[in-house]
């Protein structure tokens, strides 16, 4: 899907075009590449637990995996989205700010899809390999539909609302699939899981867009303190907030042992 945003892109502009979707494309590969390595383990570790009949086991790897997993990832998309125009400034250079709002868009479904029991490792490890596959089937047709509809008129933005809204139309179908495969209801998913992972995030992106109006954070020593800066003091809160006892002290083992 992400090739052929590209392909697309330079079918409908000038090759100036696809370079300025470059910087997008690589932020958002950050994410990608994280949530593969997120993913790829739970799927022995998923299916081993629907093999031996640990529905205990299945269910809290889908609430706790999700719990930590969106901890892990809503600070960096949100991070990304709020200083998306001066860290590809920084990064890239002046003319590269073009694509922050492309940058801001195609990351933006990475809140959802950070959650770990919507992950392919997951639904494949716990046996719903043909459900995923229809939904991503289906979402990459789309990606392509819109794609060709949108980019002519919107340039930068058309391929990357293609890429983001057919996944967030996919979430809740694949929602819909891995809640009963993991034995999780949707008050537990939202009580455990996004009710910590996204009031921080909302948190942390106000800090982030009045820091930004503030000072300008337009040297890439700048970015890189108030995006370090700001994903720290997120995993710190969230330690301190909405860890309990067990969980904090394996942090601390964790730590220690690395």
């Amino acid at each position: 899907m992400y090739a052929l945003d590209r392909v697309i892109l330079g079918a409908f502009g000038a090759p100036r075009t696809v370079g300025l979707y470059e910087g997008p494309v690589r932020a958002h590969n950050l994410l990608y590449a994280l949530g593969g390595a997120l993913s790829v383990p739970t799927v022995p570790t998923a299916s081993g637990y629907v093999a031996g009949g640990e529905t205990r086991r299945l269910r809290e790897l889908a609430l706790r995996g999700s719990r930590y997993t969106l901890a892990l990832f809503v600070p960096l998309v949100v991070t990304l989205m709020a200083l998306a125009k001066p860290l590809l400034e920084a990064w890239l250079g002046q003319r590269y700010g073009a694509g922050a709002t492309a940058l801001t868009i195609l990351v933006s479904y990475w809140l959802l899809y950070g959650a770990l029991l919507v992950t392919p490792g997951f639904l494949v490890g716990s046996g719903h390999t043909r459900e995923l596959a229809r939904i991503l089937v289906g979402a990459a047709a789309a990606n392509l539909v819109l794609s060709l509809a949108l980019t002519p008129s919107l340039g930068l933005e058309g391929p990357a609302l293609g890429t983001a809204i057919p996944f967030v139309l996919a979430f809740p179908l694949l929602l819909r699939v891995a809640l009963p495969a993991s034995g999780a209801t949707l008050g537990e998913l939202a009580r455990r899981a996004w009710l910590p992972a996204y009031s921080l995030g909302a948190l942390l992106g106000g800090l982030l867009v009045l820091l930004r109006v503030a000072t300008g954070v337009d040297s890439l020593a700048a970015v890189a303190a108030a995006g370090a800066g700001g994903v720290l003091a997120y995993w710190a809160l969230f330690y301190l907030l909405w860890l309990d006892p067990g969980e904090r002290s394996l942090v601390r083992g964790l730590v220690r042992r690395t």
